[in-house]
């Protein structure tokens, strides 16, 4: 890219100087990734050659709440750092699970992961447990979604592991520089609830965990985390053209063939469940229309092929569940189809900001 987006233009200044922990809020496609990564690979790039075979441990762990995400923001940085002697891996589910514990031992500068892959590979190696706790970076992105089920019981297993309480008694971590904090969302904090006490102890009142337990939980270093919300006020992006058809449940197929063959272009049309995405895909082949299905029950390889396939085709259609509502990095639709409506208007956002994005990372 030549030309910050918004969130980098107000972001970068903060963490590229200074140590302040920053909490940011964008939407999605707005270029978070390079906000937090960047800050990350400059601070490796002006690092001491490293001496002999000393470990200066991991510099930056980066969490992402899908494998998708977390691949996506692998490739953005290993683009930036082509030229630079860093190794920055990604560690997700639906992989070789041996192939990733070389990975994690290979001494790598940057790990990305999913919560759960990370820790099932890290809690039996305390070596990696170690490695971690050196980090003098912790970026999460998609913070919201950690709140989900499952996501955030993995989450606080590993915050706990390298709590920086833990590092003190650590004698190969106690060298080891200022940890900085960057969490980042389409959706934080709308009410701008950052005057709570994040020195507080986080005491979960029963049911789902909330946004402020996982800033309390974070162990920022900063007093007074720099916020930065770069969100729209209207929610959804001016940018972006709204229609409503009204028909018959029995219509929406005939519809959906209307609209991909009326307003040709990259197309994604996102239904709730994989059910749906099984018949809509063969059904849409039968009237000449090539469709690719993309749902949580697919193999991973699979999965990454259907979205190359995807960006690779100007006229492509993907039919999506909502595990490509968030964060994937998907250039170019043109239309976002919701043959069924999401069952929140969070996920109508996150659904729709597919389109109407910002440019690079």
């Amino acid at each position: 890219f030549t030309t910050p987006t918004e969130i980098q233009s107000k972001s970068l200044p903060v963490t590229l100087a200074g140590d302040h922990d920053l909490i940011g809020a964008a939407e999605t496609g707005s270029g978070k990734t390079f906000a937090f990564g960047l800050p990350i690979l400059q601070h490796l790039a002006a690092r001491a050659p490293q001496k002999g075979k000393e470990d200066l441990g991991c510099t930056g762990l980066i969490l992402a709440p899908t494998r998708e995400l977390a691949i996506q923001v692998t490739d953005h940085l290993n683009r930036v750092a082509k030229f630079m002697r860093v190794k920055i891996v990604s560690i997700v589910g639906g992989m070789s699970e041996q192939k990733q514990k070389r990975l994690l031992s290979s001494r790598p500068d940057v790990v990305v992961a999913t919560p759960g892959r990370l820790w099932e590979l890290a809690r039996e190696d305390q070596d990696v447990i170690s490695r971690l706790r050196k980090i003098s970076f912790l970026a999460i992105d998609e913070a919201d979604r950690m709140l989900e089920s499952g996501h955030f019981k993995d989450l606080d297993h590993i915050l706990d592991a390298i709590s920086l309480r833990r590092r003190d008694t650590d004698e190969s971590s106690k060298k080891v520089s200022k940890r900085r904090t960057f969490i980042f969302s389409a959706t934080l904090i709308q009410d701008g609830r950052l005057k709570m006490r994040l020195n507080k102890p986080m005491k979960f009142k029963g049911g789902a965990p909330t946004f402020d337990d996982l800033l309390k939980r974070l162990e920022f270093q900063d007093p007074k985390p720099v916020y930065i919300d770069v969100t729209s006020t209207s929610v959804m992006a001016t940018s972006l053209v709204e229609t409503q058809i009204e028909c018959l449940h029995t219509d929406k197929d005939a519809f959906l063939y209307y609209i991909l063959t009326r307003y040709p272009g990259r197309t994604l049309v996102f239904v709730n469940s994989i059910d749906a995405i099984r018949r809509l895909v063969p059904v849409l082949g039968l009237v000449g229309v090539k469709a690719y299905g993309l749902h949580a029950e697919m193999q991973q390889r699979m999965r990454l092929k259907n979205l190359d396939r995807f960006r690779d085709s100007p006229d492509a259609v993907l039919i999506a569940s909502d595990v490509a509502a968030r964060g994937l990095d998907i250039p170019n639709v043109e239309h976002v189809v919701h043959y069924q409506l999401p069952r929140t208007a969070e996920l109508y956002v996150h659904r729709s900001g597919r389109t109407a994005r910002g440019g690079g990372g």
